[in-house]
């Protein structure tokens, strides 16, 4: 948490609409930042969101996509109350083939995925869903790690469900290249 995951997905997904592209943003940290980040007003209770399929399997994803209010950008919203159990438990591929089987994959340019700050079957699921990753990094020692953990989670998905998963890379956030532990960190990371 606290990396620049959000503002990273918010402002790619829309700087590539932006350029044109068509672009997806689903948001699956139920925090919904990704949502109020692109000016999404609060939804009810009882909308379809990312979460639904994974509580309900008989559930579409489609039905959760919503326009933003930027051209060519729309949102699949996170659900604030979603707690993590349901009728998938352990599936990894939940969202690749809601993804795939209702078609939004055929619909989009781009689908950018915003997961949670957790490694949880969430994030399982998206990486089990993307052809590529970039990790925001911050330069502590913390972030260090968590980026480690993440590296060990990222090729047990791409080694067994998502052979096609790639890593675009490491992508560092507030870093002041004259404090001597953020060079450090930085350096250890591009080791790994």
């Amino acid at each position: 948490g606290g990396t620049g995951k959000t503002t990273t997905a918010v402002n790619l997904a829309a700087e590539l609409a932006a350029r044109g592209a068509e672009t997806l943003l689903i948001d699956l940290d139920t925090q919904g930042h990704a949502s109020l980040g692109i000016g999404l007003p609060r939804i009810s209770k009882d909308a379809p969101t990312a979460h639904t399929i994974f509580k309900d399997p008989g559930q579409l994803l489609r039905p959760a996509i919503l326009s933003s209010p930027y051209r060519q950008l729309s949102i699949i919203p996170a659900d604030p109350l979603y707690d993590g159990t349901g009728a998938h438990h352990g599936d990894m591929t939940v969202l690749a083939r809601h993804l795939r089987e209702e078609g939004v994959v055929d619909d989009y340019d781009l689908i950018i995925l915003d997961t949670p700050p957790s490694l949880d079957l969430l994030l399982m699921n998206a990486l089990a869903a993307a052809h590529g990753t970039l990790v925001p990094l911050s330069p502590h020692p913390l972030g260090l790690h968590g980026v480690q953990q993440l590296i060990r989670l990222f090729y047990r998905v791409a080694s067994t469900v998502n052979p096609d998963l790639k890593l675009v890379g490491l992508l560092p956030i507030m870093v002041d290249r004259r404090i001597r532990l953020h060079v450090s960190i930085l350096e250890e990371a591009m080791r790994q």
